[in-house]
């Protein structure tokens, strides 16, 4: 029988319990899990400086590059235009369907 792992991780933007924004951290602590076949992270943002410590990121691009051997989604909660605030699946599978 297979197993099937899953990580799942409210990201907060990328800030830590210390108040730092670290798309790194959040990679390397997911590594130390093993190799997870999907990973969810919620709270993502894209353009919003004003939860991600004052930077113009596009944190959906930048996890995008750390798992580029996953497909990948993004679903935004909060759209507005280019600022947008969501989830993001990283799946080793296809996906197949996506319903927001």
């Amino acid at each position: 029988m297979s197993r099937l792992e899953i990580v799942s991780w409210n990201i907060q933007a990328g800030r830590g319990g210390d108040g730092c924004v670290d798309l790194d951290r959040i990679a390397n602590t997911v590594r130390e899990f093993g190799e997870p076949d999907i990973i969810c992270f919620q709270e993502v943002a894209r353009h919003m400086p004003g939860v991600t410590g004052g930077a113009d990121v596009d944190q959906a691009a930048e996890l995008s590059a750390r798992y580029s051997d996953f497909e990948a989604v993004f679903r935004p909660s909060v759209d507005l235009g280019q600022r947008q605030f969501g989830c993001m699946i990283f799946s080793r599978f296809p996906v197949l369907q996506i319903r927001n």
